[in-house]
This record gives structure tokens, C-alpha cells and sequence, in this order.
């Protein structure tokens, strides 16, 4: 008797561990809050506001990004950074210049999912606003602005401007997704127009996010650890670091005078040559304006090409 009674209560209370191990199916509040974040977050990205994203992310989440770049800061090469700087910057103004060769040749191989469901205007225009944040982003993030930790306020530096190019691009409309609640606590969003267009919602520190943004910060308490353990550049790698970037750079500039799909594949494949061959195109070129106004107003690419 006293055997039974001791595996019937072990039964019961395993039936109840594995119960309460079990995350709940999200209430109605938790999905309507889900495909409300799902929707701020993808308005967001269309517009490129990578502020909104970051101050939508659970606060640890924010803390880790912010230390993990603050301590990059201090590992940098001054003078490699600077040259990153001014690189990134050119390959954005070669983006936003030349948006309608790129989603030409993009043609159904598209690199952002989101480009999927979007029309050819609509990619441009993704392409015009995603280049010009980031190029914005690209010339504020100075070794001095990442140390201060101040990722938000890089974060919210308003896009560079192209005449003709930026102000006048379409309207990005979002497609209407239907939310559906899942047994293991997440929410699932499908296109309704495309079901094989689905983004899976889950809940960290009480905030929804798509659930590949929570898999990036898995790992984020060892961020700092593995930072710290960067080298600084010997001189060997300081001068291959400045021949790739020096020869993006140069690759960057002849792109943004291409006028074809074939032109523009030529120069692409200019900055592939370092990666391959590792030497001999160090002096292809650079300039410090990149064709961006130091006003953010941007004659771009005519003036940085010349």
C-alpha cells in the first residue's frame, strides 16, 4: 500500500512539474501586443529607423549591444577605423545612387527576406532609405561616439540626403499578416497574401520580438569575454586591413559611375580581388567626401567620383 501511495504521488507530482514546465498559450492580450510589436518593428524597417528597432529591444538586450560596441571601441585601430568610416560611407552612396542596377541584378535571388514580398519600386526605395541611414550611421561612428556607449543616439542620427534620389522614392506598404497563437508561448504571423511568409513572435522580458532578433542575443553574456580577448592589428594586418578597404573603397567609386547591369558587376567584382588575390590594388583611390555633403545634402557620387 505505502508503495503505491509513494508512486502515485511521484507520478502526480512529475505530471505536474512537466506541467508548469510548459509555457503557456499566449492569451488574446499577448497576441494582440505580438502582432502590434510585429507591425511597429516592420514599419520600422522599411524606413530604416534602426532607432525605433533598438529602443523597441528588451533592455538587456540594449545593455549588451551598447557595452559589446563601447568595448570594440578600444580595440579599434584608429587609423583603420577612420578608413572603415569612409568606406561604408562611399558604399552607401553608391547603394542609394545606384538602388535600380542592384534590384536589377538582384532579380529573384534576393539577400533580405523582406525583399520577397516587396514590388521593384518598393525595393529601390529600401534600398535608397537602408543606404542612406547607414551611410548617415557610417560617418557619426567615430571611435569617440562608441566609446561613450551611446548606441541609442547613433542610432537616431537623421538619414543623409541625395537630391533627386531620396525625395523621391515610393511608398513601402506592409502586407497584412494574421496573428496566431502557439502552445509553446509564441505568436506566429503569417502573410495573408503569401503564407509562406511567416515570422514566429516571441516574448523576452515581458517584450515582443521576432524571434531571430532574440537568437543574435543568445549568446550576449559572452560578448564582452570574447571581446576582450581581441589583439590589437600587428603591422602585417594593419596594412592588408587598409588594402581591402582602400580597394572597397575604389570599387565603390567606379560603381557609382556604372551605367549598366554589366558595368556595375565589373566593379563589384573589383572589390573581390584583394579577397581572392590579397595584394595589388591598394591604390585604387579613396577621397574623403564620398560624395555626401558635409551639409546632408548630397550631390553624390557625380562629384565624388571625379
Amino acid at each position: 500500500m505505502n508503495t503505491l501511495l509513494r508512486s502515485t504521488l511521484a507520478a502526480a507530482l512529475c505530471a505536474g512539474l512537466a506541467a508548469s514546465a510548459r509555457a503557456a498559450a499566449p492569451s488574446a492580450a499577448d497576441v494582440q501586443a505580438a502582432a502590434a510589436a510585429h507591425a511597429a518593428l516592420s514599419g520600422a524597417l522599411v524606413k530604416a529607423d534602426l532607432g525605433a528597432i533598438y529602443k523597441a529591444l528588451p533592455a538587456s538586450y540594449k545593455t549588451a549591444a551598447a557595452g559589446a560596441l563601447k568595448d570594440l571601441a578600444g580595440k579599434m585601430d584608429p587609423e583603420v577605423w577612420k578608413l572603415g568610416q569612409e568606406t561604408a560611407l562611399q558604399i552607401a552612396a553608391t547603394v542609394v545612387k545606384q538602388n535600380g542596377l542592384l534590384v536589377g541584378m538582384a532579380g529573384d535571388d534576393q539577400p533580405v527576406e523582406v525583399m520577397e514580398v516587396l514590388s521593384p519600386d518598393e525595393k529601390k526605395a529600401l534600398l535608397v532609405k537602408g543606404g542612406a541611414k547607414l551611410g548617415a550611421i557610417a560617418r557619426a561612428a567615430t571611435l569617440e561616439k562608441l566609446a561613450s556607449g551611446d548606441l541609442q543616439g547613433l542610432l537616431d542620427v537623421p538619414a543623409l540626403t541625395m537630391k533627386g534620389v531620396t525625395d523621391s522614392v515610393a511608398d513601402i506598404k506592409l502586407p497584412s499578416y494574421k496573428a496566431t497563437a502557439n502552445e509553446d508561448g509564441s505568436v506566429t504571423m503569417t502573410n495573408v497574401a503569401k503564407p509562406d511568409d511567416k515570422d514566429r513572435m516571441v516574448k523576452v522580458e515581458g517584450v515582443w520580438l521576432p524571434e531571430d532578433v532574440a537568437e543574435l542575443f543568445e549568446e550576449k553574456d559572452s560578448w564582452k569575454a570574447k571581446i576582450a580577448q581581441i589583439k590589437p592589428l600587428d603591422a602585417a594586418s594593419k596594412q592588408q586591413a587598409t588594402m581591402v578597404l582602400t580597394a572597397f573603397q575604389g570599387a565603390a567609386k567606379s560603381a557609382g559611375k556604372a551605367t549598366t547591369e554589366e558595368e556595375l558587376q565589373g566593379a563589384l567584382m573589383q572589390a573581390m580581388m584583394p579577397l581572392m588575390m590579397m595584394g595589388g590594388m591598394g591604390g585604387m583611390g579613396g577621397g574623403d567626401d564620398a560624395g555626401f555633403g558635409e551639409d546632408v545634402e548630397l550631390d553624390v557620387i557625380e562629384d565624388a567620383a571625379e
